[in-house]
């Protein structure tokens, strides 16, 4: 688990760590295991999180996920069809993610 872990950088891990967390609470909440992480559950919290969050958080959030299902032992969960669609929809409602390029 810590060679799959040592995939993402500290800073990865640091960005990835609290939307982890936030999906295992959300989970808890509504009275979902966080994993393996079902994809039309996964869908229902990222469109929750679409409504208030810009593209780019709810992209962090998304890969969070990945990375708790990957090093956990399960499955992509972005791969699954209804989550790539879910995201290829926020991006087009959204906007791409914008970065400061500082000129």
């Amino acid at each position: 688990k810590s060679l799959q872990k040592s995939a993402w950088g500290s800073g990865t891990q640091s960005t990835y760590r609290p939307l982890w967390n936030r999906w295992h609470r959300w989970c808890t909440q509504q009275g979902f295991s966080p994993t393996p992480v079902n994809a039309s559950q996964f869908c229902a919290y990222l469109a929750q999180r679409a409504q208030t969050v810009a593209f780019s958080t709810l992209q962090n959030s998304a890969c969070a996920v990945r990375f708790g299902s990957l090093i956990n032992g399960f499955d992509d969960p972005m791969q699954h069809p209804s989550v790539k669609l879910l995201l290829k929809g926020a991006r087009k409602i959204h906007g791409p993610i914008r970065r400061n390029l500082g000129i």
